[in-house]
């Protein structure tokens, strides 16, 4: 039993290192990613540049505010906020006041919600199998997961849904989850779709999005995002613009620990959606970071087909795009360094 929750965690270990580390080992490949046909590249005018003094992630948007995190260590377990009139980013939420005696808090998927008038915060710990709420700066729920799971999505106060896996066939599994009652129950899904992707659990492990219609969940080494309706069931997919690279599962020799290939190419970095278009950034070899050639790919929700393209050629690997955000008719690109912020309206 240890050994079987020992491969669990060490998976999801890795599910995190495939968005950093692990890219590391494949920026010397000279494949690239096939995208079917030509892209329609489009310039778009820069109205902005945010210069960071620190390295920031999980780019959100509430009430017009920018709010990132942190997982550098000196960082963790704090939610920060862009600060418009110092034009610099501070501090809003320190969350580790919550932790237990010796607990590590990083903060992974995070939502930020206006419920019965008051503000409240759902985070998942990245360092355990638990989460968070915070609402009227008080601590409502600290639980740890009674499953095992890779990513979530906080609908409301009570209601997310948690996708996992199953260790012995390797086929994802979705769960609707109820929060307060710590009680799951499995989302009806069509395994069909994916009988021909090798270790589908973990090759499909990937990004939560939403509008006010939809939510998605997108690979980051596949070309397929599943849709799920405010009920949380799921309902259908479409297909990104290039055709799948190779997954594949590696053991390692000691114990036959399975453990993700490192030159595994992951086409999807991050990914949003507005009422008409889903942006997806993607770079041209499949790999996270590093000097080349990204591109952020736009497709119409109406017909689910690909549209056109913001290419942006990177020559440090400090300036890599890592997470984009469209907000008010605006498109912001993360990097280490910097948010670089475009004109949306003539994409």
């Amino acid at each position: 039993m240890k050994q079987k929750i020992f491969s669990i965690i060490l998976i999801i270990l890795f599910s995190f290192i495939i968005v950093g580390v692990l890219f590391y080992h494949s920026l010397g490949k000279e494949q690239k990613i096939e995208f079917l046909g030509s892209r329609n590249v489009v310039n778009l005018k820069q109205v902005e540049t945010i210069n960071l003094k620190d390295n920031y992630a999980e780019l959100k948007f509430f009430n017009d505010d920018m709010f990132l995190v942190s997982w550098e260590p000196n960082n963790q377990g704090r939610l920060f906020k862009y600060n418009t009139q110092k034009k610099d980013v501070e501090v809003y939420q320190d969350f580790n006041k919550y932790n237990k005696k010796d607990e590590k808090n990083i903060i992974g998927e995070y939502y930020i919600k206006n419920i019965n008038d008051s503000i409240t915060y759902f985070y998942k710990n990245n360092a355990s199998n638990s989460f968070r709420s915070i609402y009227n700066n008080n601590l409502l729920y600290d639980k740890e997961f009674k499953i095992m799971i890779q990513r979530i999505f906080f609908r409301d106060n009570e209601n997310s849904i948690v996708t996992t896996w199953n260790t012995t066939s390797f086929k994802p599994e979705y769960y609707k989850y109820n929060i307060k009652e710590g009680k799951s129950s499995q989302i009806a899904f069509d395994y069909n779709l994916i009988k021909d992707i090798k270790f589908p659990g973990v090759a499909l492990d990937g990004i939560f999005s939403s509008n006010n219609n939809q939510i998605f969940l997108t690979s980051y080494a596949q070309n397929i995002v599943f849709l799920f309706d405010n009920n949380l069931n799921y309902t259908g997919h479409f297909n990104l613009n290039y055709k799948n690279p190779k997954f594949n599962i590696l053991r390692t020799e000691a114990n036959k620990v399975p453990v993700i290939d490192p030159n595994n190419r992951l086409p999807n970095i991050s990914v949003d959606v507005d009422d008409e278009f889903y942006y997806v950034l993607t770079n041209e070899k499949g790999v996270r970071e590093g000097a080349g050639i990204y591109f952020i790919d736009r497709y119409n929700l109406k017909d689910k087909k690909y549209d056109k393209s913001l290419k942006i050629e990177v020559n440090d690997h400090d300036l890599s795009p890592k997470e984009i955000k469209v907000h008010n008719n605006k498109l912001y690109v993360l990097t280490k360094k910097n948010i670089t912020i475009y004109e949306k309206d003539r994409f």
